[in-house]
């Protein structure tokens, strides 16, 4: 009887930590500067706007992955021409 409540158990932890687990989301900037696309946009605003992340994307991505896409946003320079 002990053991199968220890299997039980160790079943439960197994499935308990699979549902759990979070998949892991990625996000490439659509632009960036130097390229094509960059250079067709005519204003900050423009960038900015190209350059949001989905709802979707957004509600799924952990707190590292967020840092991460922050850390690697293309524009900030942009900040200053606003």
């Amino acid at each position: 009887m002990k053991q199968v409540r220890k299997y039980l158990l160790v079943m439960f932890c197994v499935v308990a930590c699979v549902v759990n687990a979070q998949t892991t989301v990625s996000w490439d900037y659509p632009i960036k500067p130097g390229t094509e696309a960059w250079d067709q946009c005519r204003s900050a605003a423009e960038i900015h706007e190209k350059l949001n992340i989905p709802d979707p994307i957004l509600k799924a991505l952990d707190t590292e992955s967020l840092v991460q896409i922050c850390l690697d946003y293309p524009a900030t320079t942009v900040f200053f021409c606003i």
